[in-house]
């Protein structure tokens, strides 16, 4: 039994939480340009060990795909339950800044509703295409430019502590990438459920360190951006992923049509989608309760999340992963 890719993205998780505790989140409500982290590099150091995971995707994406996909879609509803639940509130000073960006949010919160909405219909739908990878991909690619904050001159005039941070940003990024290239090497069923089980954990607490340490707001953006252009990604990776080798087996033999339906079985994350779109629609409202009730409420979502992932995990999703 072969666990030592786990084992090694448990050691790179490890590292790059408690960077991220010590010496990102404490700081983030005063760095420059912080929407650069909690809107693009925070959702990429989230998703890449579940993109590494496509690696392992079949033609029948409803049994292979939950440690990329599935997992993906529970990003939001997780995010938003740990910022219910241990979320530390801004004080009044810093609710008048972020009064300023209200519209702002209101559209985040709009484009993970929408995002939502192309995970249901496409789990209604069943089944994935190349052209409808490809034009997931590119949403997602146009989300994470539409909010990339322009650095402009500032960036230039960091100061110190400022660039201290950046850097150890800079380092929970590569323990993500460290992670993903642990991920692509499980090839056994006992390593990829650990793995999965790695990258479970790394999120839940990736989490509550974001919405306890920085704010409940910090939280719930991550959660909604990395479900949003990591989902919508996601489709497009495995439809990349499940195209090109029948394309070149096409271009070797030209008898052989190459096959633009890449994958199905995509029905059976129906839960999780619909999960990601009620949290994603109501959201806005349930952070707005008062504490107690909210706090009650984070707990029953993450509950019912980590419950789902225990029962993926524990069940059908690695049963045809025999590579």
């Amino acid at each position: 039994m072969n666990l030592i890719p786990a084992i090694v993205q448990a050691v790179f998780a490890i590292v790059g939480l408690d960077i991220l505790r010590r010496r990102v989140l404490p700081r983030l409500n005063t760095l420059p340009h912080a929407g650069l982290f909690i809107n693009v590099w925070g959702p990429i150091a989230l998703v890449l060990p579940m993109l590494a995971a496509v690696r392992r995707v079949d033609a029948d994406a409803g049994v292979t795909a939950w440690p990329a996909l599935g997992q993906i879609f529970l990003l939001m509803p997780i995010g938003v339950a740990c910022a219910m639940l241990v979320g530390r509130m801004r004080s009044s000073h810093e609710g008048q800044v972020n009064a300023a960006h209200e519209r702002q949010q209101w559209a985040d919160w709009a484009c993970w509703v929408g995002a939502a909405m192309v995970f249901v219909l496409m789990t209604a739908l069943g089944q994935l295409s190349m052209p409808v990878g490809q034009c997931a991909f590119a949403l997602g690619a146009v989300l994470m430019w539409w909010r990339t904050p322009d650095s402009g001159a500032d960036s230039e005039s960091m100061g110190g502590d400022a660039a201290r941070t950046w850097n150890a940003i800079s380092i929970v990024l590569m323990c993500a990438i460290a992670q993903s290239a642990a991920v692509y090497f499980c090839t056994n069923h006992e390593a990829e459920r650990a793995s999965v089980l790695v990258t479970s954990l790394y999120v839940l607490l990736f989490f509550l360190l974001s919405a306890r340490v920085s704010s409940a707001e910090t939280a719930t953006r991550l959660g909604g951006w990395s479900m949003a252009m990591g989902g919508l990604m996601c489709l497009g990776v495995i439809a990349m992923a499940r195209f090109f080798p029948t394309a070149i087996a096409s271009f070797q033999d030209r008898g052989t049509p190459a096959q633009m339906q890449v994958a199905y079985g995509l029905g059976r994350f129906t839960l999780e989608a619909s999960t990601a779109l009620v949290c994603a629609s109501a959201g806005p409202l349930l952070l707005r309760w008062p504490g107690a009730l909210q706090r009650m409420i984070g707990a029953i979502v993450l509950a019912m999340c980590l419950a789902l992932e225990a029962w993926r995990i524990a069940g059908f999703s690695f049963s045809a992963s025999g590579h």
